[in-house]
């Protein structure tokens, strides 16, 4: 009987333990890809205060894959720019994502930089 209380007990540790990996990889990985779209939207807008229209979004993208991250969308109006970034989940949650079947397996965030938004 004692045998059984133990594997269970350890067994509950374990799924415990998965789950507190799991939620920590991911919170790393979103704040990871929240500080690559940060950098790569004040990367675009850098870019367009020197007049650089056409080559912001790609100077962002730039940016986003140096802080391991892959610029999705790109959008440069001067004064600001918005970008969203994204990256894989990490592998142990990529994994209990397919077995649950979820279809999108990536992080994704948007940033914006610029002057404030006028309303």
């Amino acid at each position: 009987m004692a045998t059984i209380l133990v594997l269970s007990l350890v067994s509950v540790i374990v799924v415990a333990s998965s789950v507190a990996v799991a939620i920590a990889q991911v919170s790393l990985v979103r704040q990871r890809v929240a500080s690559a779209a940060d950098l790569a939207a004040l990367a675009a807008a850098t870019a367009l205060r020197r007049g650089e229209q056409a080559g912001a979004c790609r100077e962002a993208a730039a940016v986003a894959a140096a802080n391991h991250g892959v610029l999705l969308s790109c959008r440069a109006d001067y004064p600001s720019a918005t970008v969203e970034v994204g990256s894989a989940v990490p592998g142990l949650v990529s994994r209990l994502a397919e077995l649950a079947r979820v279809p999108e397996q990536m992080i994704r965030v948007r940033a914006r930089a610029g002057p404030p938004a006028m309303r």
